[in-house]
């Protein structure tokens, strides 16, 4: 039986409220946060992050794409989240890639992707990206 005094019920809430907080902080930064919500498109995440450049772009929809179960990245998805996020499509999405791994946010991967090299956001690149693209 629960305590029926004040201290006592006020001891249940404060670990309660213990509970709500360790689980608040383990939630994904991506994970929608009631019943109703709805998970954070391209789009909105994108907007959120700011990015000035084509490559600064890729980084930031390939992240996204990982934290939704995509991974690893091809060409094909890297173009099909631009149009999603109605963002001007690249010309060369390789290039994007390259630019990526030569500053370490972004790495080949050993599997390919639909016959095309795939890639993976780094742990440089994950930093980069969720520290609001400050190196």
């Amino acid at each position: 039986m629960s305590d029926p005094t004040i201290e006592g019920r006020l001891a249940a809430l404060e670990r309660r409220m213990d509970d709500a907080e360790r689980l608040l902080q383990t939630r994904p930064a991506n994970a929608p946060s009631g019943p109703t919500a709805k998970p954070e498109t391209l789009r909105e995440y994108m907007r959120g992050k700011n990015p000035k450049t084509a490559a600064e772009k890729a980084v930031v929809a390939c992240r996204w794409l990982e934290l939704n179960g995509t991974t690893p990245v091809n060409a094909a998805d890297l173009v099909q989240a631009f149009g999603e996020a109605k963002e001007a499509l690249p010309e060369n999405p390789a290039d994007l890639f390259y630019k990526n791994g030569k500053r370490g946010f972004m790495a080949p991967s050993k599997e390919k992707k639909g016959g095309t090299t795939a890639w993976f956001v780094t742990n440089t690149g994950e930093k980069f990206v969720d520290g609001g693209l400050k190196e």
